[in-house]
């Protein structure tokens, strides 16, 4: 990803052509990522597959755009085109942070003791989740063994959410 990136801040500061290696780095990261997010989050990996490129995309298109644009900035239509630029990628991040919020996160059960359990959660962008181990209460009773995994509730604060109670058990 960081090439990627690279080379489109080098295509738009340098030569344009450069985002050919570039479309070509964002197509072969692919498998990469997709491996990686899905050992680390086995049930949402597409999900941070699919936002990890979609915003590259669009670092992308902001990056195209600003290319094309006159260089001159004393030219009304160049400030215009950067101040919608801004705007859109202002909107579609806010919109973004609300379309991909959710109540419930994944762990790994650590142990279990009757109304209690101990989970480990990894950080959690949906959810808006730190990595730690937390203690949660099992209001359903379910029998949990240790190393299952486990669909969590959460309760959603101002920064991060706290997790509550354990829903389901994860096939």
């Amino acid at each position: 990803m960081a090439g990627f990136l690279l080379l489109i801040v080098a295509a738009f500061i340098i030569e344009l052509t450069l985002v050919i290696p570039a479309l070509m780095l964002f197509i072969l990261q692919f498998p990469v990522v997709r491996s990686g997010l899905r050992r680390d989050y086995p049930e949402d990996w597409a999900k941070y597959t699919a936002l990890i490129l979609i915003y590259e995309a669009i670092l992308a298109a902001v990056f195209f755009i600003m290319a094309t644009t006159p260089r001159s900035y004393m030219d009304i239509g160049a400030v215009y085109n950067i101040f919608l630029i801004l705007i859109f990628v202002i909107v579609l991040v806010i919109a973004m942070r609300y379309l991909i919020v959710r109540s419930y996160c994944y762990g790994t059960v650590l142990f279990s003791a009757g109304k209690w359990a101990g989970v480990h959660l990894k950080s959690d962008l949906f959810s808006k989740v730190n990595e730690a181990d937390y203690a949660v209460r099992n209001p359903l009773n379910l029998k949990l063994k240790k190393g299952n995994r486990v669909k969590v509730s959460v309760r959603r604060g101002m920064a991060n959410s706290v997790p509550t109670d354990i829903i389901e058990v994860v096939k």
